[in-house]
């Protein structure tokens, strides 16, 4: 059985920020990182990064709801894409009266 390259995409909020981590099996100086975000069901990302270097993202996220994100990993030697999806994560808006 292969092993999945994107091991975990660990997934919180700092406050108003949805930060993304992603683990690898192996690391590669040769891969680069994209990542789209979703939020409920919708099928159309809120937002999309151009492929960067760095295996972390954030998001300023305002809205409550759930969120998901797709994480995209590219090897620039061999072209090869491997992606996955991280599990729903739920903002709330706390309102004090």
């Amino acid at each position: 059985m292969k092993q999945e390259v994107i091991q975990h995409i660990e997934t919180f909020f700092t406050e108003n920020y949805l930060q993304v981590k992603v683990t690898l099996a192996e690391t590669d100086e040769n891969n680069v990182y994209a990542f789209y975000v979703y939020k409920g069901g919708d099928a159309e990302a809120i937002a999309k990064s151009a492929y960067k270097k760095f295996d972390t993202y954030q998001l300023e996220v305002l809205e409550a709801g759930e969120y998901r994100v797709k994480v995209f990993v590219k090897n620039t030697k061999t072209g090869q894409v491997m992606t996955k999806t991280s599990e729903r994560i739920r903002k709330t808006i706390i309102v004090e009266y």
